[in-house]
C-alpha cells in the first residue's frame, strides 16, 4: 500500500503543474474567448458534458522467474464526465491479455478484466489539444491457463485465478477532442503489473456544432440561423 500511495502522490503533484481554475478565473476566460490572441481557447459553454471512448493498445508484462512475457493487447471502453473545469471523472472497462513462455515449451496465457474509476487533470486545455494526467482505482481480475508438456505427444492444463486491487497512473493527450493517446502503468499484485500504450476514439465529446466558426462572430445554425430564416418567411 505504501507504493500505491507514493504513486498517487506523484501523479497529483505532476498534475499540479497547471493550476485548477477558480469560478472567477473561468468567468474571465469565457469573456476572453474569441478575442484576438485567445482564438484557441475552449468555449466552455459549448463543451459537451459526456463522451465515450473506445480503443485498443498494447501492454508489456514482467517476467515470471525464467518465463519471458510476450507483448499483450488491451481493449477498453470508457464513459467520461467531460467537465469544462480541469478535472474529469471516468468509468473504464478494460480487457487485457498477455502470455509467458519458456524454452521448454511451457506457456501461461493470462486474461484480465480491469474495471477502474479514473480522475484526470487537464493541463492547459485548448480546442486543438488537451494534455492530461490522472490516476485510476479498480479491480484486477486475472485468469491463468497453463500449458505444461508432459512427454512425447502429451501435455496437461492447469487453471487458476487471481483477484486483486489495482492502481493505474496515466498521462496522455487528446487531439481535437477526437483522438486520445494514453501511456499508463497498472500497479497490481506481483506478476500482474504492466505498462501499456493505448489509442482511443472519442465519441460525442467534442464541442457543439456551430453553423460557422464561433471565432468569426457569425451565427450558429440551430440557435440563430434557423429562427432567423423562420422569421423571415413568416407573413
Amino acid at each position: 500500500m505504501r507504493k500505491l500511495f507514493i504513486v498517487a502522490v506523484l501523479i497529483f503533484s505532476a498534475a499540479g503543474v497547471g493550476r485548477a481554475q477558480t469560478p472567477q478565473q473561468s468567468l474571465e476566460l469565457s469573456r476572453k474567448q474569441g478575442a484576438p490572441g485567445y482564438e484557441d481557447m475552449p468555449v466552455v459553454e459549448d463543451l459537451r458534458l459526456f463522451e465515450v471512448e473506445i480503443g485498443f493498445g498494447v501492454n508489456f508484462a514482467p517476467r515470471w522467474d525464467d518465463m519471458r512475457a510476450r507483448p499483450g493487447t488491451n481493449l477498453f471502453a470508457e464513459l467520461r464526465l467531460n467537465r469544462p473545469e480541469p478535472w474529469d471523472v471516468a468509468l473504464q472497462f478494460k480487457g487485457a491479455n498477455f502470455k509467458h513462455v519458456t524454452t521448454e515449451g511451457m506457456s501461461i496465457k493470462t486474461m484480465i478484466f480491469n474495471p477502474s474509476i479514473f480522475v484526470d487533470y487537464n493541463i492547459r486545455p485548448s480546442r486543438r489539444t488537451r494534455f492530461f494526467a490522472g490516476i485510476g482505482f479498480g479491480g484486477n481480475f486475472a485468469g491463468n491457463d497453463a500449458y505444461i508438456p508432459a512427454g512425447t505427444n502429451s501435455a496437461f492444463w492447469i487453471q487458476d485465478h487471481s483477484n486483486d486491487f489495482s492502481v493505474t497512473p496515466r498521462v496522455g493527450v487528446s487531439v481535437f477532442n477526437f483522438l486520445r493517446v494514453t501511456a499508463e502503468y497498472t500497479v497490481a499484485a506481483r506478476g500482474y503489473s504492466r505498462f501499456g500504450v493505448n489509442i482511443g476514439l472519442v465519441l460525442g465529446g467534442s464541442y457543439k456544432s456551430p453553423y460557422v466558426d464561433r471565432r468569426s462572430g457569425r451565427q450558429k445554425f440551430w440557435e440563430d440561423a434557423v429562427p432567423a430564416i423562420i422569421n423571415s418567411l413568416a407573413p
